[in-house]
């Protein structure tokens, strides 16, 4: 069984197929800022989570998240994530 992963907002589909090679892939389906209470229930089973700057992976939220093991931010810097809680 492969890892699976959420992307939480539109990347290039060349990257999307590459992701697909290695992992089991779900797209989100939502546009726009993705509020708290949402991003939770799309990370619930997921292993690792492609997100934006937008995507705020706080204490609250990984807390919320037990099989989450890896974020990557589609981003320049990683201001959204609490690295400690991390």
């Amino acid at each position: 069984m492969n890892p699976k992963i959420i992307v939480t907002h539109p990347i290039p589909d060349k990257g999307i197929k590459m992701l697909q090679e290695k992992f089991d892939v779900e797209l989100n389906p939502d546009t726009g800022v993705i509020p708290k209470t949402r991003l939770i229930e799309l990370l619930q089973g997921k292993n690792i989570v492609v997100s934006l700057l937008s995507d705020a992976m706080d204490s609250e939220l990984l807390a919320a998240c037990p099989d989450l093991k890896l974020i990557s931010n589609y981003a320049v810097g990683f201001n959204n994530i609490d690295l400690d809680a991390a």
